[in-house]
């Protein structure tokens, strides 16, 4: 395995477990020798890919970011990117290689709606960082090893240990303005494309096709990676049990589909018939 340059994925539970190992198929279609390492705390993991290492940690899932927000120490690779698991990658990753020769950090900047900026439980400071700055998005993060570096992520990692936050991106972004020396650049969208980009960026020639990673994070927008989240569900009965315990395939698959496909064609027709019944009414009346 090459300790120059990886992906490193963090995957607590089995569910998050199969979407990184589908992100991990996505992968391999470009780049079929790059050094992995999964993160997770399921412990019966067998992958027999020979550049994939995986490392086991003991913990609840609900520590999952104790262990995102520590992945200086975690990574065995020199240059790294850090790869959420609700992910496609669509491209050749060795350019990130070279962005890293320039830089230290890169995350993508995701700036921040009026609805994010109006909560009242934001202290002020905070706020006004928020609102100058917008937040970071921490899906995909580059980063290589170096004293500043390692500077961010204990700090980072601090914060959300000490406070046993299940949220870090604000934290990030605080964390992140207040290292002014750091080798930082801001991720482009393409390394990071979120699924409401296409709404936000309407002029874009971006898409979810021709990106480089497609951040999806709801799996109701993904149906290659639905497809294959319920193929492992009928032969792996721990991962069944677990889906089952959670309401999983519920929540995430069964109610997002009826919201957004479902209803929409439902209220269409409703409305068709109801034009369609006063153009009659119209008639009859002249």
């Amino acid at each position: 395995m090459n300790n120059a340059f990886g992906v490193i994925y963090v995957a607590f539970g089995r569910v998050y477990l199969a979407q990184a190992l589908f992100s991990l198929q996505t992968l391999r279609k470009f780049n079929p020798n790059l050094s992995v390492c999964i993160v997770t705390n399921v412990p019966d993991v067998e992958i027999s890919d020979i550049n994939v290492i995986v490392k086991y940690f003991d913990e609840p899932s609900s520590h999952s970011r104790f262990y995102k927000t520590d992945l200086y120490e975690l990574s065995p690779f020199e240059k790294t990117i850090f790869i959420d698991a609700d992910t496609e990658v669509k491209c050749d990753l060795s350019i990130c290689s070279d962005l890293l020769t320039e830089y230290d950090l890169l995350i993508r900047p995701e700036p921040l709606s009026i609805g994010d900026l109006s909560s009242e439980k934001k202290p002020k400071e905070k706020f006004e960082i928020l609102k100058r700055y917008g937040e970071f998005n921490s899906g995909v993060m580059l980063f290589k090893k170096t004293e500043l570096v390692k500077d961010f992520f204990s700090r980072w990692n601090s914060v959300i240990v000490n406070n046993n936050l299940v949220k870090d991106q604000k934290e990030l972004t605080h964390i992140l303005v207040n290292i002014p020396d750091i080798k930082f650049y801001p991720l482009p969208t393409s390394f990071n494309y979120l699924r409401n980009d296409s709404k936000n960026q309407k002029f874009s020639l971006l898409s979810k096709d021709n990106c480089f990673i497609w951040h999806y994070i709801e799996l109701s927008y993904s149906r290659a990676a639905t497809s294959y989240i319920l193929s492992r569900f009928f032969s792996d009965p721990k991962l069944k049990k677990e889906m089952k315990d959670s309401k999983f395939v519920y929540r995430k698959i069964i109610k997002p589909y009826f919201y957004r496909y479902f209803l929409p064609v439902r209220y269409l027709q409703y409305w068709r018939l109801r034009l369609k019944m006063n153009k009659r009414i119209k008639y009859f009346d002249s």
